[in-house]
């Protein structure tokens, strides 16, 4: 069975590698302040969270098929939390816990995982009738379907079989020497299994003690040749359920993250997100934007709204909050590609095909070289349709120096059509870029609380010097000085 649940076309299990770089990304973001929020203590639910931002959806119509499946998920929370709690069972905990394990144990839980089977089909049947998303309507007919009567009943024969003292129940082939070799098959039907009558055959009852000896030294060894066939058996079924966690761990996930807001009185939404376009076509809209935390939720942004932008400047000075509004836009943008709700009133975006994030924080004069290396690193594999976070670039240069460098690096990274966000104190780079198309200001305010977001482009009966004023609230003159 696939169960889909999280992409349409393939389950879990064959995600792949992250893209690289990504884990970088995912810690300048705080991600693990997200997953924390989401999961709690739960290792299992964290496990499943941290996986789906560890994978970023790459067309506007995945991001959609998950998105109707939050939207069930929302509507049905107990029933989501019951599912997860089925995938992550007694089960699944024992054969993680007892990789050992005896012929009767594995018969055990085998008994487990048909207990688990047919509860997960209740589940399912119950959840079908209220479903609307293609994901969790196909997903329950499935299930529905795997743990049907006539199933569970062929599983209760094969436990009864396994769990006999006295005989041995197995499907038998005999090699050209004449030896058999013991299989059990994974899909337990009663026409697939035939009585033992080979060498070391076990039949009748004993007729002394020497006998039942016998008798028991060869159900032993029978039950031996058999345990690595039932672990595969399990094993098989182990692994679908790991997969169910994952992917309905993902919507456990969403549940408590909109709860948590919801809660703190932090607006979220599922925003639109659409595949890159045209640079003069594409739009990012943001309102109410927030960052999730170690100690909460803040609010980084009010609104933002550009069209045919591909350079964002975040400027402000030392601890005014711009590390923290890239960290909520880099969160926004990576938990919108991986189906979550984001933290935002209401938000639209363009999937990005690639996002890095360089950071300048910790480093001095004597680290130039390290960061130089490090840009040139990240930059190079900038492709049309990246999203590049950049905060506080080149504090060891003079103001001079690096507006300069960082107008040539910029340039070549929109001429490439990458998008990017870069934060600085470096008011130089501002006045550089303040007449130019393509370009949007946000200014931070100085409390860290208030975030102003402004047209970089001057009014057409304003000087360059009143544009600068009103949107950094300083004189160009003055700025200027400073570079010197």
């Amino acid at each position: 069975m696939k169960i889909r649940l999280l992409y349409a076309d393939r389950d879990a299990g064959s995600q792949g590698a992250s893209p690289e770089g990504w884990e970088g990304v995912l810690a300048f973001c705080g991600a693990e302040s997200v997953v924390k929020l989401m999961a709690g203590a739960d290792v299992g639910l964290a496990q499943a969270c941290r996986k789906a931002l560890l994978h970023p959806l790459a067309q506007a119509t995945e991001v959609a098929y998950r998105q109707d499946a939050v939207r069930d998920a929302l509507a049905h929370p107990d029933a989501v939390r019951h599912l997860f709690a089925l995938a992550q069972g007694e089960a699944t905990r024992s054969v993680a816990e007892r990789p050992e394990c005896t012929f009767a144990e594995l018969v055990q839980i085998a008994g487990l995982y048909r207990k688990a089977l047919e509860e997960l089909g209740g589940v399912a049947r119950e959840l079908r009738s209220d479903a609307s998303s293609v994901a969790f309507r196909r997903f329950c007919d499935e299930a529905a379907g795997l743990a049907d009567q006539s199933y569970l009943r062929a599983f209760d024969d094969l436990l009864k079989e396994l769990g006999r003292t006295k005989s041995a129940f197995m499907s038998v082939e005999l090699d050209p020497t004449g030896e058999p070799h013991f299989t059990l098959r994974a899909y337990p039907r009663r026409t697939d299994w035939i009585r033992w009558k080979v060498s070391g055959a076990v039949s009748g009852d004993a007729a002394s003690d020497v006998q039942e000896r016998d008798r028991k030294a060869r159900l032993a060894h029978a039950q031996e040749e058999l345990r690595p066939e039932l672990w595969r058996m399990l094993a098989g079924m182990g692994r679908f359920f790991r997969i169910l966690r994952d992917e309905v761990g993902f919507y456990v996930g969403c549940i408590n993250l909109a709860d948590a807001l919801e809660k703190a009185g932090v607006r979220w939404c599922l925003p639109s997100v659409n595949d890159a376009l045209d640079v003069a076509t594409q739009e990012r809209s943001c309102e109410g934007l927030s960052c999730i935390g170690e100690n909460g939720c803040v609010s980084v942004l009010e609104e933002a709204k550009g069209k045919g932008m591909l350079f964002w400047i975040v400027e402000g000075k030392k601890g005014s909050g711009k590390t923290t509004l890239l960290a909520a836009w880099c969160q926004a943008q990576i938990m919108a590609q991986a189906g979550f709700p984001v933290c935002a009133a209401e938000m639209s975006l363009p999937v990005r095909s690639g996002i890095q994030a360089i950071s300048s924080h910790g480093r001095d004069a004597t680290c130039l070289e390290e960061e130089f290396t490090d840009a040139k690193e990240r930059l190079s594999s900038a492709a049309e349709g990246s999203l590049i976070f950049w905060d506080d670039p080149f504090k060891g240069l003079s103001r001079g120096e690096a507006a300069q460098i960082l107008q040539d690096a910029v340039r070549a990274l929109t001429e490439a059509k990458a998008e990017v966000v870069l934060a600085t104190d470096n008011a130089l780079v501002s006045a550089n870029n303040l007449a130019r198309r393509g370009v949007f200001h946000i200014r931070c305010e100085k409390d860290g609380q208030r975030f102003s977001a402004i047209p970089g482009r001057p009014r057409k009966d304003s000087s360059l010097a009143d544009a600068f004023k009103e949107v950094f609230g300083e004189e160009l003159g003055e700025a200027a000085g400073l570079g010197r």
